[in-house]
C-alpha cells in the first residue's frame, strides 16, 4: 500500500511539472519578439565615430539606431542613451551657429534604372553635403572647426527631452581619434596613423560615413572633393587597399543614360559579397531570383524570353557588361528524317547562369596571384653574367625587370640598369606586351630572338606590308573605274525615273554626297592626327600588330562597319584576343587612317542635328558605292520607326522666310563699328525720313534717339551669342530684318531694349568712335556721364587717318605726306572713308611685341557743348602706333575681324597650277689661268661674305662665341649620379615633374662654378650618362649604403609623393617644396661617397684569441 501511495506522488509530482513547463514555454514564444538584448554603448560610439570630426546630431543618430537595429527607439531608450553620451569621456559636445539640414538615409541600390535593370547615378550625394577642409594638426575634415563652440558637459545632464528643446539640430556630438579610429580600422593599431598622409585619412573617414553605401569613383560622389585627379585618386586608394583598410569592387552603373564601369569603395568590415552588391529591385533583380530558382542557377537564354523575364535586346546588353552572368553556347545535333533527304544540321542553344566565383572578385587589375620566383643568386659569378645565362635558358620567353629582380634578389631599378646595359651592347631585344592598361617589357637574347620571337613578329608585319599593298592597287583601280564607268546625264535621269516608288522616302533635293562626309580624325584625337603605326620611336607591339592585321581583314571582307564596339568584337574574335576598350579602338583606327587603310564616313540622320552614325570602310568605298547608299538607306528606315525623330516635311520656300540661321548676323568687332558710324551720319546728316523728329541741333543725336532708329539686322548683329537665346524663339523673317525697331512687333522691342548685352556693346563702340576722331562725347548739363541712356554725342565732319601700308611704325616717317583728310558731305564719302580704312588696315604689318599692343584704351572726356566746333579737327587719341594711325591696342589688320562684311573686296584665291621647271644644262665655266710671272707671295685678301638683310633671322648661322663650350668634370659626371641616386630614394616610382626636379638641383649646384650649365644642357649629359655602367654601378652601392642607414633617408623617403598629396595640380609649389631638401640629400651622398668606409672597403681579418 505504501509502494502504491509513492507511485501515484510521483506520477502527480511529473505530470504538474510538464505543466508548468509547456505553460512557461508558450509564455516564452508569445513574449520573444518584445524581449532582446544588446550592447547600445558600442552601438552608439559606433555611430558617432563613423560621421569622423565633422560629428552627428541627435535626431540622425536615433535614426542610424533604429536602422540597425531594425527596431523603434522609445522616449524612455532615448533617456537611458543620453545619459551613458553625456557620461563617456571619449565623446565631445559642439553647438554650430545654425542648425544642420536633416540628411535622409538612403540605399544605394535602390535606386534602379528601369530600363536596363542596373544600378542609376543618384541625383544627390548619399551621405550628405560634405566639404574638403582638413584641419591643422587634426586628423580629419571639418568645414565649421573654427565657428562651433564647445558646450560643458555639466550642462547636458538634464533629461533628453529638454536638451532637444533648447539646442535642436544645433547639437553635435564627436567622437574622440582612438574611437574614430576603432570605427574605420578595429583590427590595426592607431600608430599605422602616423604613416598615413591627411587626404589618405579623410578619405578612410568618408568612406566609412557612407557605410553599407560605399563611395563610387564616378558620377555623383564626394571622392573627387577630396583628389580630382583620377590618377591621384588611383594611388591614393591603392595605398589604403594595400594596408587592408578598403575592399573595391566592381559594378555597373548608368551615368548619363549610358552603362558605366564604377568602382565600389567600402570599409573592410562593410564588405559585401558582389551577388548582395546587386539591385534590389528591377529587370536585373527579376533575372537573379529567377535564376537562384533554377537548379544549378542555370537555364536557357531561349526559355526566358518566351517566359518574358527578359527580352532579346536585354540578352545582348547583359552578355557585353555584366560581370556575375556566365553565357555558354551548347551545340547539338538535330535528327532529321530521311525521306527529306536533308544533312542534320548542328544547332546550339545559350545557356545562361550565375558565377559562384564573383563573391571574392574585388581584386584589382594590378594584383597579381602568382608565387614569387625562387631566388637563385650565385655569390661566387658576376650579376651581369648570371642574368645573360638566364635569358639564354629562357630563350625565346625571355624575362622581365620583375622577373629578373625576383631571381636574383636585388631591386627594380638596379635590374633595369642591367638590362639597359646589355640593350646597348646589342646582346638582348626588348619586346612589349599589353596587359591590360600596361606595357610591360620582355628582354630577351638576342640569339633567342632571331630564332623565334622575332619570326612571329616578322611574319605578321609582313602581312602588314601586304595589306598596304593591296589596300593601294584597290584604291588606284577605284580611280580609274570611276573616269572610265560615267553615265551619260539621260540615261542617269530615267533610271531616277524609275526608283522613284523604291526610293520615295529620300527626296531629291537631298544628296547622298551632300548627308556623308568622310572624317580625317576622330573626335578628341587631335593630338594623334598624323601619327602612324609605325611612326614612334619603340614601334608597334606582337599584339597590336596582330590587332592591325584583324582590322584589315574584317574591313577587307564585310567594306563598312557601324560602330567601333562592333568592329572590335569582330577582330577579338577574328584573332583570339581580347577585345580593346572604345577608347583604345579609337586611337587604333587613327592610325590607321593616317596610314590610308580605313576610311571614316559619317553619315547624318534626317531630323536630327547633331545625330550621326559612323561606318569604318575599306579605303577604296566611296559615299556613292551601293554598300554606302543601302546603309543610307537602313538609317532612313530606322529614323521613319523612331517617334522621337521628327521627319523632315518639304515645303516650298517663300521669300518671307529666313533662309539662314539667326547666328550668322553676328557682326564682327570692326563691322559693328562702321555700321553704326554709318546709321549715326545716316540720321544726322543725311536723314530722308520725315517721320524722324528730334529736339536737338544738326550733328547732335543721343543713345534715345539713336536706338528707335536702329535695323533688326544691326541690332541682332551687336548682341552676343548668349543673349541670342532669348531671342531664338522669336519668328524673325527676312523681311523684318530691315525694318527699324520702332516698327517691329512690341514683345521683341522691348526685349531689344532692356538687352544689357546690346547696351554695353553700343556704349564701348561709341568710346571707340570717339577715339577714332569720327564723334565727340557730350556730357548733358545737370545729368550723369555714368548712365548709358544720357550719353549725346556730335558727329564730326572731318576725319583723319594716316597711311601706315607696309611696315608700321616707321623710323623718320613724315607724317604730313602719310596724311588723308575726309569730309563727310555725302554718304558717298563714308562709305570711301571706311573702303580705305579696311584697305590700309589689311596691307599694314604691326612690328609691336604682343605685350606692348595689350594696353587699355585711354580714358575719352567728354566735352562741352560751347567747345565741339573746335574740336571737329580729326584728332586721333592714342599713341598712333596702330594701322591707319589709331592705337596699338586695336588689331585691325586681322581679316576675320572684317570678313563678314568685305568680302566683296577681298581677291578670289586662284588655284596654283604646278608649274615645269626647265633644267639648262650647266655650263662649264673656264678655269682662269694663274699667273705665273710672280715673283713675291701676295697675301690675298680674304673676300667679304655679304648676308642678305631679307632673309629671316632663325635661317641666319650664327657663329658660336668663343667660350660657349660646356666641359664635363668626373666630379660633374659623379653629381649627377648622385642626383639619380637622390631621385630614386625622393620618387621610388616616376611622376610628373620628377626629371624637372633633378635637372633644377643639379643646375642650381653646378650655378656657384659654372652658370652655363642649364637644366636642359644638364639633363642631355644625364642621358649620356645612361649608357656608363661604372657610374650605374656606383650609383646602386650609394642607395645600398644610405639602406643600411635608416636614421638618414627616413625624412628623405616618398617625400615627391608626400608633397604632392599637400599640393595636388600645383607643379611649382611641388618643385619648390621638394628642391631644398633633394639637395641636402645629394651633399649627404657627396660626403658618404667621399668617406673612407665607402672608399676603402678592407676586407675581415680573423684573430686567433
Amino acid at each position: 500500500q505504501v509502494s502504491c501511495m509513492c507511485d501515484l506522488f510521483v506520477r502527480n509530482l511529473c505530470e504538474r511539472k510538464c505543466e508548468f513547463k509547456n505553460k512557461y514555454l508558450n509564455i516564452m514564444d508569445k513574449n520573444s519578439h518584445k524581449h532582446f538584448a544588446f550592447n547600445f554603448k558600442e552601438i552608439l560610439l559606433d555611430e558617432i565615430a563613423l560621421d569622423g570630426l565633422e560629428g552627428t546630431v541627435t535626431e540622425l543618430l536615433w535614426r542610424r539606431v533604429e536602422k540597425r537595429l531594425s527596431s523603434s527607439v522609445t522616449e524612455k531608450m532615448k533617456d537611458r542613451f543620453w545619459n551613458f553620451i553625456v557620461n563617456c569621456e571619449a565623446i565631445s559636445f559642439y553647438q554650430l551657429p545654425e542648425a544642420r539640414n536633416p540628411i535622409e538615409i538612403l540605399d544605394r541600390f535602390q535606386k534602379v534604372d528601369e530600363e536596363c535593370g542596373y544600378i542609376s547615378d543618384p541625383s544627390d550625394y548619399l551621405d550628405g553635403p560634405y566639404e574638403y577642409s582638413p584641419i591643422e594638426n587634426e586628423f580629419g575634415s571639418c568645414t565649421n572647426y573654427f565657428t562651433r563652440e564647445t558646450v560643458p558637459r555639466e550642462i547636458l545632464r538634464i533629461p533628453y527631452k529638454s536638451v532637444e528643446e533648447k539646442y535642436g539640430n544645433t547639437l553635435v556630438l564627436v567622437a574622440s581619434l582612438e574611437e574614430r579610429w576603432k570605427a574605420l580600422v578595429p583590427h590595426m593599431p592607431i600608430t599605422q596613423l602616423s604613416q598615413m598622409t591627411v587626404g589618405q585619412y579623410c578619405i578612410l573617414e568618408l568612406v566609412g560615413r557612407a557605410r553599407e553605401n560605399g563611395q563610387i569613383t564616378t558620377g555623383t560622389t564626394n571622392l573627387m572633393k577630396i583628389v580630382k585627379d583620377s590618377k591621384l585618386l588611383f594611388y591614393n586608394r591603392k595605398y589604403l587597399q594595400d594596408l587592408g583598410l578598403i575592399r573595391v569592387q566592381s559594378l555597373n552603373q548608368i551615368i548619363g543614360g549610358k552603362t558605366v564601369k564604377s568602382l565600389l569603395l567600402r570599409l573592410k568590415r562593410f564588405y559585401q559579397p558582389l551577388m548582395q552588391c546587386l539591385p534590389k529591385h528591377g529587370k536585373l533583380y527579376n533575372v537573379v531570383q529567377y535564376l537562384l530558382t533554377k537548379p544549378n542557377y542555370k537555364d536557357y537564354t531561349e526559355e526566358m524570353v518566351k517566359k518574358r523575364i527578359f527580352s532579346t535586346g536585354m540578352c545582348k546588353k547583359l552578355r557585353k557588361s555584366c560581370t556575375f552572368l556566365s553565357f555558354v553556347k551548347l551545340y547539338s545535333t538535330a535528327v532529321v528524317p530521311e525521306e527529306t533527304g536533308k544533312t542534320n544540321k548542328k544547332l546550339f542553344k545559350t545557356e545562361i547562369s550565375l558565377k559562384v566565383e564573383s563573391d571574392e572578385s574585388s581584386q584589382s587589375d594590378s594584383e597579381t596571384t602568382t608565387e614569387p620566383l625562387k631566388c637563385e643568386y650565385n655569390v661566387h659569378i658576376n650579376l651581369m653574367r648570371q642574368v645573360y645565362e638566364k635569358l639564354l635558358e629562357a630563350g625565346t620567353k625571355g624575362l622581365t625587370r620583375m622577373e629578373a629582380s625576383e631571381l636574383f634578389g636585388i631591386e627594380f631599378y638596379t635590374a633595369r640598369t642591367m638590362f639597359r646595359t646589355l640593350k646597348s651592347k646589342n646582346l638582348v631585344r626588348e619586346f612589349f606586351e599589353d596587359k591590360g592598361k600596361q606595357r610591360i617589357a620582355r628582354y630577351v637574347a638576342t640569339v633567342s630572338a632571331i630564332k623565334g620571337s622575332s619570326s612571329t613578329y616578322e611574319e605578321e608585319k609582313r602581312k602588314f606590308m601586304e595589306y598596304l599593298d593591296e589596300s593601294k592597287t584597290a584604291i588606284r583601280t577605284s580611280t580609274i573605274t570611276e573616269s572610265d564607268n560615267e553615265i551619260p546625264r539621260k540615261k542617269v535621269k530615267l533610271e531616277k525615273d524609275a526608283n522613284i516608288e523604291h526610293d520615295s522616302f529620300i527626296s531629291d533635293s537631298e544628296a547622298i554626297e551632300e548627308k556623308v562626309t568622310e572624317m580625317s580624325c576622330l573626335d578628341g584625337l587631335e593630338n594623334v592626327e598624323g601619327k602612324t603605326l609605325f611612326g614612334s620611336k619603340k614601334g608597334p607591339t606582337l599584339r597590336q600588330l596582330k590587332f592591325a592585321n584583324g582590322i584589315l581583314k574584317v574591313i577587307k571582307e564585310k567594306l563598312a562597319i557601324s560602330g567601333y564596339q562592333t568592329l572590335s568584337l569582330l577582330v577579338a574574335k577574328e584573332i583570339g584576343e581580347a577585345p580593346m576598350d572604345t577608347k583604345g579602338i579609337k586611337i587604333f583606327v587613327q592610325k590607321l587612317v593616317a596610314e590610308n587603310q580605313i576610311k571614316i564616313l559619317k553619315i547624318a540622320w534626317p531630323g536630327c542635328l547633331q545625330k550621326y552614325s559612323v561606318f569604318l570602310c575599306a579605303p577604296h568605298v566611296q559615299p556613292t558605292d551601293p554598300i554606302i547608299r543601302a546603309k543610307y538607306k537602313e538609317i532612313n528606315i530606322r529614323a521613319l520607326r523612331n517617334p522621337n525623330i521628327q521627319t523632315k516635311v518639304l515645303k516650298p520656300v517663300s521669300d518671307t522666310t529666313n533662309t539662314r540661321p539667326i547666328t550668322l548676323f553676328l557682326y564682327p568687332r570692326y563691322m559693328k563699328l562702321q555700321k553704326l558710324h554709318e546709321s549715326i551720319m545716316k540720321l544726322v546728316y543725311f536723314n530722308d525720313d520725315e517721320t524722324y523728329h528730334s529736339n536737338l541741333p544738326k550733328g547732335y543725336s543721343s543713345i534715345i534717339d539713336l536706338m528707335p532708329e536702329f535695323t533688326l539686322e544691326f541690332a541682332i548683329g551687336n548682341l552676343s551669342n548668349i543673349s541670342l537665346a532669348s531671342i531664338s524663339q522669336m519668328k524673325i523673317t527676312s523681311d523684318m530684318l530691315q525694318c527699324k525697331l520702332r516698327n517691329i512687333p512690341t514683345d521683341l522691342f522691348k526685349l531689344l531694349l532692356s538687352s544689357s548685352a546690346l547696351q554695353s556693346a553700343l556704349r564701348v563702340n561709341l568710346k571707340i568712335l570717339a577715339m577714332f576722331g569720327l564723334i565727340q562725347l557730350i556730357k548733358e548739363s545737370g545729368s550723369d556721364g555714368k548712365i548709358m541712356t544720357k550719353y549725346m554725342f556730335y558727329a564730326n565732319q572731318r576725319a583723319r587717318i594716316i597711311d601706315t601700308q607696309g611696315e608700321w611704325p616707321r623710323e623718320n616717317a613724315d607724317m604730313e605726306a602719310l596724311e588723308k583728310w575726309y569730309n563727310f558731305e555725302s554718304f558717298k564719302d563714308v562709305e570711301r572713308f571706311w573702303n580705305d580704312v579696311y584697305n590700309i588696315s589689311q596691307n599694314t604689318t604691326i612690328n609691336l611685341a604682343s605685350s606692348e599692343r595689350c594696353m587699355k584704351y585711354p580714358i575719352v572726356a567728354p566735352r562741352e557743348e560751347e567747345t565741339v566746333e573746335l574740336y571737329d579737327n580729326g584728332v586721333i587719341l592714342g599713341n598712333g602706333l596702330g594701322p591707319c594711325g589709331y592705337d596699338s591696342s586695336f588689331h585691325m589688320e586681322i581679316p576675320r575681324l572684317w570678313v563678314a562684311y568685305f568680302t566683296k573686296f577681298v581677291k578670289k584665291q586662284q588655284l596654283l597650277h604646278k608649274k615645269l621647271i626647265i633644267k639648262n644644262p650647266r655650263r662649264n665655266k673656264p678655269k682662269r689661268k694663274l699667273r705665273t710671272n710672280l715673283t713675291k707671295t701676295s697675301h690675298l685678301k680674304k673676300s667679304k661674305v655679304f648676308v642678305d638683310k631679307n632673309k629671316p633671322i632663325k635661317s641666319l648661322r650664327r657663329k658660336r662665341e668663343k667660350g660657349s663650350l660646356v666641359k664635363w668634370s668626373k666630379e660633374d659626371d659623379r653629381i649627377i649620379m648622385l642626383g639619380k641616386a637622390a631621385l630614386t630614394i625622393i620618387s621610388p616610382v616616376a611622376q610628373p615633374g620628377c626629371l624637372q626636379l633633378r635637372n633644377l638641383v643639379i643646375k642650381d649646384i653646378f650655378s656657384i662654378t659654372d652658370p652655363k650649365k642649364t637644366a636642359s644642357i644638364c639633363h642631355k649629359r644625364a642621358i649620356h650618362l645612361e649608357t656608363n655602367s661604372a657610374l650605374a654601378y656606383e650609383k646602386d652601392c650609394v642607395i645600398n649604403e644610405l639602406k643600411r642607414r635608416p636614421n638618414i633617408t627616413n625624412k628623405y623617403e616618398e617625400l615627391l609623393k608626400i608633397v604632392r598629396m599637400q599640393y595636388p595640380g600645383n607643379m611649382s609649389k611641388l618643385i619648390n617644396g621638394t628642391r631644398l631638401p633633394m639637395m641636402e640629400l645629394v651633399w649627404i651622398m657627396l660626403q658618404l661617397v667621399k668617406s673612407k668606409s665607402f672608399n676603402q672597403k678592407n676586407p675581415l681579418r680573423c684573430f686567433e684569441l
